[in-house]
């Protein structure tokens, strides 16, 4: 029996669509992607159909709808969300909400020793970060600190912060920094500190990811997908400022807290 996952990534400026089906030992990736950030909404699903139509698939033999859950633009994520629970409740199938931070990892090999990070803009001077230990044959990559949002100048610190928590002899950081923040490079030379080539969630590492999520049964009702935003507060209100709140309210983690 064959095991059709229809793929949606909109996170970043690349609206992706991936087919992935698979049939015992063999599998096949359809790809779709356009790379124009405004135009995610109207683009997705003509490209959704034109990957049915290569394929020769009908919509009811989908298994199951994945999307890149973030963090990201928030338009961008509610695009791919609302798609996904759109198509998934016509057709009774489950959702994988996949991480986008986690899906950078799809194809990082693990090396003992090394603590894996991810970093991507955020914009608003900040970055979405996460640390990931270590690479569980059955669960795949273990997180050792959630997505959050840091200033993008507490970086080099936090970096340092997550190497002493792990005990990791090395640590190799993944994601946009040098295109995004190249003025933080400087910062980021250290013998302890790999910085990996820039990128940017794709939607074949979403699909790979999603793989491992639908054979582990990591599946969830339409209704219970959901994007996950990170920063989900921008600015305070007139009374917080008035009785002395300062700084964005979103960037949670700071260096000043941490022994």
């Amino acid at each position: 029996m064959s095991t059709h996952i229809l793929v949606l990534e909109s996170s970043t400026s690349v609206c992706g669509v991936a087919l992935l089906s698979l049939q015992g030992e063999s599998q096949h990736l359809r790809v779709r992607t356009h790379a124009e950030s405004g135009e995610h909404a109207e683009r997705i699903l003509p490209m959704v159909e034109a990957l049915l139509d290569e394929a020769q698939l009908q919509r009811s033999e989908l298994s199951a709808v994945a999307f890149g859950q973030g963090p990201g633009g928030f338009t961008g994520l509610r695009v791919a969300c609302g798609v996904a629970q759109g198509i998934a409740f016509a057709l009774g199938l489950p959702v994988i909400p996949v991480p986008s931070l986690r899906a950078l990892l799809a194809d990082v090999t693990p090396t003992p020793n090394q603590l894996e990070v991810v970093a991507l803009d955020a914009r608003m001077n900040e970055l979405y970060v996460a640390a990931f230990p270590n690479l569980d044959p059955a669960v795949g990559w273990e997180l050792g600190y959630n997505s959050l949002l840091i200033d993008a100048q507490h970086l080099p610190k936090w970096l340092h912060l997550m190497r002493t928590q792990q005990g990791a002899q090395v640590v190799q950081l993944h994601g946009d920094i040098p295109h995004a923040f190249p003025e933080l490079m400087p910062q980021l030379q250290s013998e302890w500190l790999r910085v990996a080539s820039p990128t940017l969630p794709t939607v074949q590492q979403v699909a790979r990811v999603a793989q491992q999520l639908y054979a582990l049964g990591h599946r969830v009702a339409p209704e219970l997908a959901a994007p996950l935003y990170v920063r989900d507060k921008v600015a305070f209100t007139t009374a917080e400022r008035q009785h002395g709140a300062g700084g964005n309210p979103a960037a949670v983690w700071r260096p000043e807290l941490q022994s």
